[in-house]
């Protein structure tokens, strides 16, 4: 059984073709993985950045709250060594 030339010549040139063509799919493959790992870089970098900005956020608002409290305790012990200090006086005046 004997092929047709054209045929022959037809097969020839498609795999001929697949060869030519397969350092620019590679290439092609090779640029799609990286514009995907780059966009998941920069979705990974925005999301940590949010959740530093919330650490960042509390991490303020437990300082505020330390500082007003600073402020509030240092008003309880003023008032409780007034109290002391009148106690005493009172006490000294009604024996």
């Amino acid at each position: 059984m004997t092929v047709s030339k054209q045929i022959s010549d037809a097969v020839s040139q498609t795999d001929a073709e697949v060869v030519d063509q397969a350092p620019s799919l590679a290439m092609g493959a090779l640029f799609q993985s990286m514009t995907f790992t780059s966009g998941q870089m920069f979705e990974n970098s925005t999301l940590s950045e949010h959740h530093h900005n919330h650490l960042a956020q509390g991490a303020t608002s437990q300082g505020v709250a330390q500082l007003n409290a600073v402020d509030a305790i240092s008003d309880a012990i003023a008032v409780s060594s007034m109290l002391e200090v009148s106690d005493g006086i009172s006490s000294d005046e009604n024996p």
